[in-house]
């Protein structure tokens, strides 16, 4: 009987043993769309170990398998996550945080309407605006006056277009026009939109959002902010593209 209970007491330490998990430094880094990375604080709920994210988001706190840490900033939602004995393994352990928008509430003007930047005379009225790289290529490919040295018109757009710069221009007011979309498309629509509704794979998220803004029906759908149809559209361009990526694959 009692070397019974002998191995039944040794059986029960190898077993507490082999549960038991030696602490160790958890190297991780917080990413964000966009927001600052820095002084975010990282918890650990198990031993109560604090500390506070730096250098863009970097981190380690003692912890081990089986510990919760919390993650937490004023500006982002809070985060725990259970360690688990592969978070260990890798060389950093990422935490994907979720910036919170302060949206600010409508203002209504109810008085005075028409004041604007064309009324009060800051620019003239039906002006086209232009975006940077627009503006620079506008002044490259357009005839000016100089009153310098009397009435003259500029030859710079004739020997713009001989040297190619105007061309160059243009392909990046093109490049400009897409990045422009997909900024738009990231503000519309967040990441687990692309993944878990359109079933397009997380590494090719990104080469989708390219894809969709070569399609003119769809930048002009995110252009109008016409939520509606540009999920239309949108959802017509995943076939398209899982089939695109499941020919590469195969």
């Amino acid at each position: 009987m009692n070397k019974l209970l002998t191995l039944c007491c040794i059986l029960f330490s190898f077993l507490v043993i082999a549960q038991t998990y030696p602490e160790k430094i958890l190297n991780g880094k917080v990413m964000a769309d966009f927001g600052e990375l820095n002084g975010i604080y990282v918890t650990n709920l198990k031993n109560k170990k604090v500390t506070v994210t730096k250098n863009d988001g970097f981190f380690n706190i003692p912890a081990s398998v089986g510990d919760t840490i919390m993650v937490s900033s004023l500006n982002f939602k809070a985060k725990k996550i259970k360690l688990e004995e592969k978070d260990f393994q890798k060389s950093l352990f990422f935490v994907k945080l979720q910036p919170i928008m302060n949206q600010l509430k409508e203002v209504v003007i109810l008085q005075n309407k028409q004041i604007n930047a064309e009324a009060m005379g800051i620019i003239r009225k039906g002006q086209k605006t232009f975006t940077p790289a627009e503006r620079k290529l506008n002044t490259a490919s357009n005839p000016y006056m100089d009153f310098k040295f009397g009435l003259t018109f500029t030859a710079d757009p004739m020997l713009n277009a001989i040297s190619g710069r105007t061309a160059m221009l243009e392909k990046i007011v093109e490049v400009e026009k897409k990045e422009i979309s997909i900024a738009k498309t990231e503000a519309f629509f967040d990441e687990n939109y692309f993944t878990e509704k359109l079933k397009i794979p997380t590494e090719y998220v990104k080469g989708f959002q390219f894809f969709i803004v070569e399609d003119q029906e769809y930048v002009a759908a995110i252009k109008n902010k016409n939520r509606t149809l540009a999920k239309f559209r949108m959802n017509e361009l995943a076939i398209k593209y899982i089939d695109l990526i499941t020919e590469k694959k195969f």
